[in-house]
């Protein structure tokens, strides 16, 4: 017997909403990737539970289509969506949209470095990028992981000696903040 992620999902919403847990902790901030998120707004029950709660959603996945976006902000009543990037080398969230961007804006940008995080865009011989040109993403915080357990050789592939990760998303820079992912 296989198990799909939207059975898995259904049956966890069902568990927390029959147990009444929306009304004892009344959750203000939902999180999860794009194919998470196509299953809650589409999951057959998610008219049925109160959801007024919710103030902010974390969508950890790109590209993420404004089509969802508005799915969102229709079914869930969420209105403050932030597209986050991260990945288990580096951290959940390395990069965030900020509040208020469209979804057009926020679909097609890499988004704002968080605090305390370092990002560059380089090409292919490791040098830092002028604005326009296209490169691939390194980032590099406290929060990186030492490296891959029994395997040095891959270690050594996505981290150089500066401990900068390469994540080999290809992006360009459109002005000192804003990176934009280069899609298709």
């Amino acid at each position: 017997m296989s198990i799909n992620h939207f059975s898995l999902l259904g049956f966890f919403i069902k568990t927390l909403f029959n147990r009444g847990f929306h009304h004892t902790f009344r959750c203000t901030l939902i999180g999860g990737t794009s194919t998470m998120f196509v299953d809650i707004v589409n999951h057959p029950d998610v008219d049925k539970f109160n959801l007024t709660s919710l103030q902010a959603a974390l969508i950890g996945e790109f590209p993420c289509s404004v089509e969802l976006w508005k799915d969102i902000e229709q079914k869930l009543g969420v209105t403050n969506l932030i597209n986050v990037y991260g990945t288990t080398e580096n951290r959940p969230a390395s990069c965030s949209t900020r509040p208020g961007e469209t979804p057009e804006k926020k679909n097609h940008t890499v988004r704002t470095p968080l605090d305390h995080v370092e990002v560059k865009i380089v090409d292919n011989d490791g040098r830092i990028i002028s604005v326009n040109k296209e490169g691939e993403l390194c980032t590099r915080d406290h929060l990186s992981f030492l490296g891959y357990w029994g395997d040095k050789e891959l270690t050594v592939q996505v981290f150089d000696n500066a401990r900068w990760y390469h994540t080999g998303l290809l992006e360009f820079q459109t002005n000192e903040w804003e990176k934009k992912l280069v899609l298709g």
